[in-house]
């Protein structure tokens, strides 16, 4: 397992420093594409899980509660309805009781995580914490309003 000697996304959001944020959530956008691409669900994509690593980058943590997206094992063990992740950066459809019919978790749901993610990501380096949870809130219900232009280096 590789050391992340830079800590979390959630510290990076605080105490940012001069990581091209765009390109390094790029890192992360491929990752749940290669998980994807292989069936696997994360289930709780959050700053706390992306890990920071001065030599190789950000990267993707935390599968406790990653899943097989596979359709013979939602035959043979239940769809992947459980209420799973953080509330935070939950899907709205996830939100809802089993009884009103609930969503199962899918691909679309990590995608969601991520775009929630990258809010907070392009949100401004003055912002603090319970502004980026504002941020988060925001873009939950269509309200983020993007303050910032990066530019940055290929």
């Amino acid at each position: 397992m590789e050391y992340c000697d830079r800590g979390s996304l959630n510290k990076w959001l605080v105490h940012r420093d001069s990581t091209q944020p765009v390109q390094a959530f790029r890192q992360i956008v491929e990752a749940v594409a290669a998980m994807h691409r292989h069936s696997i669900m994360h289930r709780d994509i959050k700053p706390e899980n992306i890990m920071i690593s001065s030599t190789s980058g950000w990267k993707l943590g935390d599968f406790g509660v990653s899943k097989f997206n596979n359709q013979k094992l939602s035959t043979m063990f239940g769809k992947h309805t459980a209420r799973m992740g953080t509330p935070l950066y939950m899907a709205p459809e996830l939100s809802v009781p089993r009884s009103q019919h609930r969503a199962d978790y899918g691909r679309k749901s990590d995608i969601y995580s991520l775009g929630l993610m990258l809010a907070e990501v392009l949100s401004t380096q003055e912002e603090c914490q319970i502004d980026r949870k504002k941020i988060v809130m925001g873009a939950r219900n269509r309200q983020y309003v993007h303050r910032h232009t990066y530019t940055e280096t290929s």
